[in-house]
């Protein structure tokens, strides 16, 4: 898996490098197999793609929200019964597991030959991976989300020896851990939405789960002078490049929808255009880095979703003041290098404060309206910010120059091994919160050098 891409649904690069173009035979048999069971793929055809591994791309030219796959109910695997004390995902992993045991007696046996072996997802990195991430905070999250996975499993294993309601769910005869992982994972990664079947987990969809992702698009600057945000655009137009990840994919993407009346899920092509031979994107939803990789076992570079956290580096005294006048309590810096509301509002509470703190009634509403106090603060306000930037950046042990330098020496390294996908995850994940800090700090330059050059600028033309 390349740095810059994506695999689909978290399969490790051994499984995307198994497909070639237009599709591997597996791929092929597969969907004769559901095109036999009622499938529709229409105007698109599965292949090999640059982003993913394998996707599916237009063979025409299509205008926005054409169907473009329709698959019946009868051909999604889900848990069709509600057993007591099992959620609905522990019930489709237990029949996924027996499906996968029955081999070719399964009428599933095609589809659950195609999965992925292996996944990238968050419960299934060790821990000497995870504290690659450099983040004590995530670290921990993967700790505590495998043990509650290990439980999960010791129940579902009392249940599968006879202990449960075994009369009622045909379970595998036996399973380990890392089979129980698979089997969520797949379910995690690449199941769709089911309302009103009673579905919580939803149910896996043959060549459905063939789409891959791009994100919508992120927040816009708010909060700042119109005037800056103008000269920050035209300072950036320069610099861009139409990526996956960017706002620059205009429209959103495609999106997955069950229609109960005909009990078909339908894929359509979302709000954007697509030219022939171009991929077709889905959108699943506003997930930064960190949930892409715990949920689907990937990560994008340039995810317009992604943020830093900076609530461990403020000042106690600034977060218990916020808390005590402000709305807010999500601090953070998004991936286009601008501060969130919240983040916005308080360094200019701080600062505000500062001067005076015997007009903070009056500043803070109008700090909440979303205008700067003066340009003399807001000057103080963002240096202030960098400053909390800097301070987050230096936590790391490692500069971007080194994360680069392992990237490159892991991408050199063929191997294909879980562990080395997993720590490639890591590395990357770390390397994209240090570039948006860098970003981050370079908007705040920007932004303070812009009031220095135009101390008569108009506050109140906010973006």
């Amino acid at each position: 898996m390349e740095p810059e891409r994506t695999m689909t649904a978290g399969v490790t690069s051994a499984e995307a490098a198994s497909c070639s173009s237009p599709c591997s035979d597996a791929v092929r048999d597969l969907l004769d197999w559901a095109r036999s069971r009622g499938l529709e793929l229409k105007n698109a055809r599965a292949e090999k793609v640059e982003e993913g591994g394998r996707g599916i791309v237009a063979t025409r030219d299509l205008e926005p929200h054409s169907e473009v796959l329709r698959i019946p109910l009868g051909l999604i695997m889900r848990s069709k019964r509600k057993i007591p004390g099992l959620s609905s995902t522990d019930v489709l992993a237990l029949a996924l597991l027996r499906e996968r045991e029955r081999k070719d007696k399964s009428p599933f046996d095609l589809y659950v030959r195609s999965l992925p072996g292996s996944y990238a997802l968050l419960c299934h990195w060790s821990k000497p991976v995870a504290r690659e991430l450099q983040d004590r905070s995530f670290e921990q999250h993967h700790a505590d989300l495998r043990d509650k996975l290990l439980e999960n499993y010791k129940k579902l294993c009392a249940f599968g020896s006879g202990e449960g309601q075994t009369a009622s769910l045909s379970c595998p005869t036996r399973f380990s851990f890392d089979e129980f992982l698979w089997a969520t994972s797949t379910i995690l990664s690449r199941s769709v939405y089911l309302p009103g079947t009673g579905d919580e987990a939803g149910g896996l969809c043959p060549i459905g789960d063939l789409f891959n992702y791009c994100p919508p698009a992120g927040p816009d600057p708010t909060g700042l002078p119109q005037a800056f945000v103008d000269h920050w655009e035209r300072v950036m137009a320069g610099k861009k490049k139409r990526k996956r990840g960017e706002s620059a994919f205009e429209g959103v993407s495609g999106s997955g929808v069950y229609d109960e009346r005909t009990q078909y899920f339908v894929f359509k092509t979302g709000e954007r255009c697509y030219k022939k031979g171009e991929q077709i994107f889905v959108t699943y939803g506003m997930y930064d880095n960190r949930s892409l990789i715990e949920i689907y076992g990937f990560l994008i570079e340039d995810n317009a979703q992604d943020s830093v956290r900076l609530d461990g580096v403020l000042p106690d005294s600034v977060l218990e003041d916020a808390a005590l006048q402000l709305e807010g309590s999500s601090y953070e810096v998004y991936q286009n290098g601008f501060p969130g509301w919240d983040l916005l509002c308080l360094v200019r509470w701080k600062v505000a404060c500062d001067q005076n703190a015997k007009d903070s009634a009056k500043w803070k509403q109008r700090i909440l309206q979303g205008s700067p106090v003066s340009v003399a603060l807001e000057s103080k306000a963002f240096a202030f910010l960098k400053e909390v930037l800097r301070t987050r950046l230096e936590m790391f042990p490692t500069r971007v120059e080194e994360d680069e330098k392992i990237l490159n020496d892991l991408s050199s390294d063929d191997g294909g091994e879980a562990e080395d996908e997993t720590m490639k995850l890591a590395v990357q994940w770390r390397l994209c919160q240090k570039r948006i800090l860098h970003k981050s700090i370079s908007n705040c330059e920007l932004y303070q050098n812009f009031l220095t050059e135009n101390p008569l600028v108009d506050l109140d033309l906010l973006a």
